[in-house]
């Protein structure tokens, strides 16, 4: 393949599966993955402003989503909140009905952004051991939510709430549960995204054209993948990369690199950490996916 438009992705769509930020707000329950993975200890938890009258969820309003795992007596999560008041301290807390949530656990706090964007990261010893045994939730399974730090009485053994402003919160979408039985070892499945040469005037596949296929992971703390690829010009380099639109996808991130064999095909191959945070919240695509794309190597900018 003698042109420079590389590999492009077969749809706008891709990685869905893994790491795409749905807008979820007015779905009906049961439609949002919300919870453990059938018997796996690997989970999501969604959250989402409310009306703190009818409790329904504001459409287009502030949300976030949580990645965790139990793994033996550890608690392992990801969060990412959207759509909050820039310059605000959040919370992410376990809280125990009824108020004040007496005996609610802080799992972790950050800033929001300019973009009203936050990132709460973090690992717990025995998080199911700590729950509290007064919380009226605990047979069905816990409340996890996102509120400002100044609504916490810090001072207060056990901690518990000293302010309620729930126009500010990030309330759960349903309730979280602790495994009863966390797993040695688990299956993890695999996702495929396949990436085609296209006509650069029509964007119409080109048949037949170089084309790649991507297995990789659907959940973990690590995104895992193997990609192979066909039909390229040997001895050309070219980078698998994060593609946000738009032009020139300022804020990229090279996944890999190869160079072609003698018979026109790549392999890379890896692992990152924190992939699912993609697409960046600058991406014309944030809602929807992230692109993947092969390119020429020469084609990045690696000075920017």
């Amino acid at each position: 393949m003698k042109r420079k438009i590389g590999l492009i992705v077969l749809a706008a769509l891709i990685l869905v599966a893994f790491c795409a930020l749905p807008a979820l707000a007015g779905h009906k329950k049961g439609k949002i993955p919300n919870g453990l993975n059938g018997k796996s200890s690997n989970g999501k938890l969604y959250l989402f402003e409310k009306d703190p009258d009818s409790w329904d969820i504001i459409e287009s309003g502030a949300w976030g989503k949580m990645n965790y795992k139990f793994r033996r007596d550890q608690f392992r999560f990801n969060f990412n909140g959207h759509g909050l008041e820039p310059g605000t301290n959040y919370t992410l807390i376990y809280y125990p009905d009824p108020w004040p949530g007496v005996g609610l656990i802080c799992l972790g706090s950050a800033v929001a952004n300019g973009g009203g964007n936050v990132h709460i990261k973090d690992r717990l010893e025995g998080l199911c051991d700590l729950l509290s045994d007064q919380d009226k939730n605990l047979k069905d399974g816990i409340k996890i939510w996102l509120i400002p730090t100044d609504d916490i009485d810090e001072d207060a053994d056990p901690l518990q709430m000293s302010g309620w402003n729930p126009g500010e919160y990030l309330f759960e979408y349903d309730l979280m549960s602790c495994p009863v039985e966390v797993p040695k070892k688990e299956k993890i499945p695999i996702g495929n995204l396949y990436l085609f040469e296209k006509d650069p005037e029509t964007w119409d596949l080109i048949k037949p054209g170089a084309w790649g296929k991507m297995d990789y992971n659907l959940w973990g703390e690590q995104f895992k993948f193997d990609f192979n690829s066909s039909g390229l010009e040997p001895g050309v380099s070219y980078t698998l990369i994060y593609y946000p639109d738009p032009w020139p996808g300022v804020g990229l991130v090279c996944l890999g690199s190869g160079v072609a064999d003698d018979k026109g095909k790549v392999h890379v191959k890896g692992e990152l950490d924190d992939l699912c945070d993609l697409p960046a919240d600058y991406d014309e695509n944030y809602v929807f996916g992230a692109k993947i794309w092969l390119i020429l190597s020469d084609d990045i900018d690696e000075s920017a």
